[in-house]
């Protein structure tokens, strides 16, 4: 696994301030896929939709449930 480095400023801000930062940072790294970023932020893809909720934030795919093309049949 690697993990994704970002840096984020304390002074002023509120933990739920830096809190959304980290997600939007760590969404950025993992192409917007739930299940890669909640790798990257070392939790559950369940932990990561709460906190996205939380913050009025979303993942661009879910990979839960996202289609994944048909094979052709022989």
């Amino acid at each position: 696994k690697t993990r994704a480095e970002f840096s984020v400023q304390l002074p002023g801000q509120s933990l739920f301030e830096i809190e959304g930062r980290a997600l939007s940072c760590a969404l950025a790294a993992g192409g917007g896929r739930v299940v890669r970023t909640a790798e990257i932020l070392g939790i559950t893809r369940h932990a990561l939709r709460r906190k996205l909720a939380k913050h009025g934030l979303s993942a661009e795919v879910d990979d839960a449930t996202t289609p994944t093309p048909e094979r052709p049949r022989s």
